[in-house]
């Protein structure tokens, strides 16, 4: 017989992850199946955006030194799109299937170390997801304000990871005070932010020298940010509840978490935590997915 954790809190949270997963994988398909319609078929058109590195003709820093932008390669924002779906779908269907080892549970003795395990996983496998979907997600971002230089593109990414991987590195912290787990936040949220500098100092020097982004980039830019922003709070929720939570290394699985509730609040705030994680991640992918489609689609 299941015990009365898992059937109660896990099972809607495994739901979620199969819900989400397969939304997610069938929208990767359906612009997969549309970016091929359109690369494929005369008279359509899947724009592409021309990704370049810049070259010194001589010694850099030299008088009479001249620059040359040379292409890269070309790059179309809904190839990026298809690719994180696909991501995105896969490990909610891999954390979904993680969370069946509890309904193998029956001994009161195990619940809370199975509980733990689970819970651990969850959000490991979550920041790895995120990892690789949201450095993706501002590939796309960047490309579609016109940012298109190589190595501006791999910073980008590379501070996006960097946020990510505060978040992971949030939960490898055993401090029970839950004081480490606030510091990888807070610098996770400013290395964050800076992405969005960018985006926005980018629009605002476009409309000071008279290229105007257009309506689309205002709506992806200030959509995604406002969801961002939301996530955090979600963030900042689940550590205010969690603040040692055992979910990394240095803490045994059969330890229990500091909560600053009574257990069946805690239960429900987890459960709603994981859902607004799913909704909010679910919003800003389908956002983005619907918008670089509009951008980039023509006939």
């Amino acid at each position: 017989m299941p015990n009365k954790w898992c059937s109660d809190t896990l099972e809607g949270t495994e739901l979620g992850n199969v819900l989400f997963g397969s939304f997610h994988l069938l929208q990767g398909v359906l612009y997969l199946i549309l970016a091929l319609v359109y690369r494929l078929t005369e008279g359509y058109v899947l724009s592409t955006i021309p990704v370049h590195i810049t070259l010194p003709n001589g010694r850099p820093g030299a008088n009479g030194t001249t620059y040359e932008i040379v292409t890269s390669f070309e790059a179309s924002p809904l190839w990026l799109v298809v690719a994180f779906f696909f991501v995105t779908g896969m490990f909610h269907l891999i954390r979904a299937n993680i969370f069946n080892c509890c309904m193998k549970q029956s001994s009161e003795e195990r619940d809370e170390k199975v509980k733990n395990i689970a819970h651990m996983w969850d959000r490991k496998l979550r920041w790895i997801e995120y990892s690789i979907s949201t450095t993706l997600m501002i590939y796309a971002i960047l490309l579609l304000i016109g940012i298109s230089d190589f190595y501006v593109l791999a910073l980008g990414g590379s501070t996006n990871l960097a946020m990510v991987l505060f978040g992971y590195a949030g939960d490898l912290t055993p401090n029970q005070s839950g004081e480490g787990r606030y510091t990888t936040f807070i610098f996770g949220t400013v290395v964050g932010f800076t992405s969005w500098v960018v985006i926005f100092t980018q629009i605002a020097v476009m409309g000071y020298y008279g290229y105007a982004p257009g309506a689309l980039v205002f709506l992806i830019s200030i959509g995604l940010f406002l969801l961002s922003f939301m996530f955090a709070l979600n963030e900042l929720r689940y550590i205010n509840t969690f603040p040692g939570v055992n979910v990394g290394r240095g803490v045994s699985p059969e330890s229990k978490p500091i909560l600053k509730s009574d257990p069946k609040k805690v239960g429900d705030t987890r459960e709603s935590v994981e859902f607004w994680y799913q909704f909010l991640s679910a919003a800003a992918k389908t956002l983005l997915g619907a918008l670089t489609a509009a951008a980039v689609l023509t006939v």
